[in-house]
């Protein structure tokens, strides 16, 4: 069982976006059952605890793309690790932990800052992490349950008029742009 593999298949499981996700294991060659099956060994290997090691990413997923000590007041986020995973390219997967190694979160981030004003033509669901919307005007959190955090937020649609638009986020990474 690849490593990588059941890292995306974890994620897929628990992710809200289900066209993008069923097109995703049509790709990866899962199917609900087996879909299943990798979320379970990724519980089982303890993903789903919270505080499991650090160290589990590496053993799953090789040596990270990069290896950073964060100056954050939460002692949980002191430290992180990035990797690539192929399923999502054209982002990155932060592993944050404390400084013992225990993680604290994980979340899909991207090197780009995303257009501002933000027209709705941008907004692409899987291509999006919501750190790159963090100083989009009247951006306001209306849901947050980890992993999902929705926000509210006004667009500049088509004809050029703006309009408030819900960005549904799951480990920080966008599902859907639902109109309000």
């Amino acid at each position: 069982m690849s490593g990588t593999l059941l890292v995306e298949a974890y994620l897929l499981a628990q992710m809200r976006a289900s066209d993008l996700v069923d097109a995703a294991c049509r790709t990866l060659g899962l199917d609900s059952t087996s879909l299943e099956e990798y979320r379970a060994e990724a519980a089982r290997r303890g993903l789903s605890e919270p505080g499991h090691p650090m160290s589990v990413y590496v053993d799953l997923l090789g040596e990270p793309l990069a290896q950073e000590r964060m100056d954050d007041a939460d002692p949980y986020r002191r430290r992180r690790l990035t990797f690539a995973l192929p399923l999502w390219p054209e982002l990155v997967l932060g592993v944050y932990g404390s400084e013992a190694g225990q993680v604290g979160g994980v979340t899909f981030a991207s090197f780009q800052s995303a257009e501002a004003p933000p027209v709705i033509s941008t907004i692409v669901p899987w291509r999006l992490a919501d750190e790159q919307i963090a100083n989009w005007p009247k951006l306001r959190v209306v849901d947050e349950w980890h992993p999902m955090k929705d926000y509210e937020v006004h667009l500049q649609v088509h004809d050029g008029t703006w309009a408030r638009y819900v960005l549904q986020f799951d480990y920080g990474l966008l599902q859907a742009a639902i109109r309000q």
